[in-house]
């Protein structure tokens, strides 16, 4: 089923402890034609985010012990950025996207897709450097695959494998100047 009319509610706050924001984004948006009432205004899907100000964190180590009390999904993430040293430097904010929760029959690529694009809209109005997420193995042509043919469409949004291990992490530079 396709979401028409995207709309993300975003929520935040500020986690002292950790010295993390961490927030969620609820997505809306208008049912088609094949689910429901055409033009309903449905919550198909909602994500969580973490916003790392890397002039505030001064151990990477301690970041992933932090992150793996978060999600594993996110110490993964955070793990998999570290060994690449690519976005933890000079104060970069670096965004993760991780922990979709869908309605089953939204759950499509062409639906994840025009969230992410619309999320990167968000964080580039945001001033976010960096975004980070899993390429899950559910939007790959076939089950059981151990390739993600599908990544060629993140890529065209901008993202580039940052890793080699057998689940990719995707990262996007964002306001390139």
């Amino acid at each position: 089923m396709q979401i028409n009319e995207v709309v993300l509610n975003v929520g935040q706050f500020f986690d002292e402890e950790i010295n993390v924001i961490v927030g969620g984004v609820e997505v809306g948006g208008l049912s088609d034609e094949n689910f429901g009432e055409p033009g309903k205004f449905i919550m198909p899907v909602d994500f969580s985010f973490h916003l790392y100000n890397m002039a505030y964190i001064d151990d990477l180590n301690e970041l992933i012990a932090i992150t793996e009390e978060l999600s594993e999904e996110e110490a993964y993430i955070i793990h998999t950025l570290k060994q690449t040293q690519k976005v933890f430097t000079n104060g970069n904010l670096v965004m993760t996207i991780s922990d979709f929760n869908w309605i089953d029959e939204y759950k499509t690529l062409e639906n994840k897709l025009e969230i992410i694009r619309k999320f990167i809209s968000y964080c580039e109005y945001n001033n976010h450097d960096y975004i980070a997420l899993i390429v899950e193995k559910e939007f790959a042509d076939e089950a059981n695959v151990t390739e993600f043919p599908k990544m060629k469409q993140y890529e065209a949004l901008g993202f580039e494998r940052v890793n080699i291990h057998p689940t990719p992490i995707m990262v996007k530079r964002l306001n390139e100047y």
